[in-house]
């Protein structure tokens, strides 16, 4: 297990990942012992990982961590953090790239391992990413006490930039609302209506055409799909609020 680990975070010292030791050690495996009963070595994704930029990485890393491992590298397209976590349980995926709370999930309910992180410049003081709430550009919200009462699209329930971390910083911001986690989630409790986009880009895409009025969304997400004109430049200039940093 241990040569196979150091084999991967050598091809993938860039990615953040988490590998099911399922797929190595408790079912029946490819001679080589890397892939699984079908000799392949399946990576799973979340919705998230949709735009241009990040499939084209996506093959880059199948293909060179197919050459590193000598057994062919699948991706497979999960439809939510739940989705993945079953995949590495019932060893349908050997690998998975996921957040913080994704992880924690997983790793109650199945034997999966944490080996490698994305950090820029491949320095572990990078790996930090902001979670961004936005608002339209034309929005009466101006401030962000001003979201009390309004609809709010969080991500999925397993993510961490997503909804984790978002709805803690909201329960510390309205500390008179004595609010939980339920509360916070709940239609007409704190905000008017409350839901799951699915995907970052997804929350990004409700803001803008107005089906909600605020969403939390991955800075990294959020400049990749202005980059990629799937989001005007000018949402940028109205991220309500950078409340809090996340160190992988």
């Amino acid at each position: 297990m241990n040569r196979i680990l150091k084999t991967i975070a050598i091809a993938l010292s860039a990615v953040m990942a988490v590998s099911s030791l399922q797929g190595c050690g408790e079912k029946k495996t490819a001679a080589s012992g890397i892939g699984g009963e079908d000799g392949v070595f399946t990576i799973a994704y979340a919705p998230n990982e949709s735009t241009a930029s990040s499939a084209d990485a996506r093959k880059g890393l199948a293909d060179d961590l197919s050459k590193k491992l000598g057994v062919k590298v699948a991706e497979i397209q999960a439809t939510d953090y739940n989705a993945i976590i079953e995949a590495l349980r019932s060893g349908k995926a050997e690998m998975a790239y996921m957040g913080s709370q994704a992880l924690a999930l997983g790793r109650e309910r199945t034997r999966i391992e944490p080996i490698v992180m994305k950090a820029a410049q491949g320095k572990k003081e990078l790996a930090i990413y902001h979670s961004d709430f936005i608002v339209k550009a034309d929005s009466p919200i101006k401030d962000f006490k001003d979201i009390k009462g309004k609809s709010m699209a969080f991500v999925d329930p397993g993510s961490t930039s997503g909804n984790l971390v978002p709805t803690a910083e909201i329960i510390k911001a309205f500390p008179d609302e004595k609010l939980n986690s339920d509360e916070l989630h709940a239609n007409g409790k704190f905000f008017e209506a409350v839901s799951f986009s699915g995907s970052h880009q997804a929350g990004l895409q409700a803001v803008l055409k107005g089906d909600v009025d605020v969403a939390p969304i991955s800075d990294q997400i959020l400049a990749s799909e202005v980059e990629h004109k799937n989001a005007p430049k000018e949402i940028v200039s109205r991220v309500l609020c950078k409340l809090f940093f996340i160190a992988l």
